[in-house]
């Protein structure tokens, strides 16, 4: 399992804008691969995350890193929080060959509230939120 300082989760926080943040958990689960995370309230209980990370890509057999926004709609029920399905992926630019948390950091400044809630309303008219 990955360790983690406070000081790394902070050092690694800045840079990150329009609310998202370095996802400690996800780092901790998914040995030392860091992403970034934000909270949309939704009202009544409801939470929208985006959560910035890279998801594999192949084309012609050759892998790649595809640089994705993942969106998923969470419902609050008493001390825990429920999501149905796996959400939504969206694309965020040219897949590569190596993962770089500073281009997701970078990719956070083009996601503001306005923008995630477009984004997500768009995917859940065009996409199919696939149950596990």
């Amino acid at each position: 399992m990955a360790q983690l300082t406070r000081d790394q989760a902070i050092s690694w926080n800045k840079g990150n804008e329009n609310g998202f943040q370095f996802d400690p958990q996800y780092y901790v689960f998914h040995q030392g691969e860091k992403t970034s995370i934000k909270k949309i309230s939704m009202g009544e209980n409801k939470y929208l995350y985006v959560h910035l990370m890279y998801r594999e890509s192949y084309q012609n057999y050759i892998a790649s890193c595809q640089p994705v926004a993942h969106f998923a709609l969470y419902f609050k029920e008493g001390s825990v929080s429920v999501s149905h399905g796996l959400g939504y992926w969206h694309n965020m630019g040219e897949a590569t060959n190596k993962k770089s948390y500073n281009t997701l950091k970078a990719l956070s400044a083009l996601l503001n509230d306005e923008n995630c809630l477009e984004i997500f309303e768009t995917l859940q008219k065009t996409k199919v939120n696939q149950l596990a």
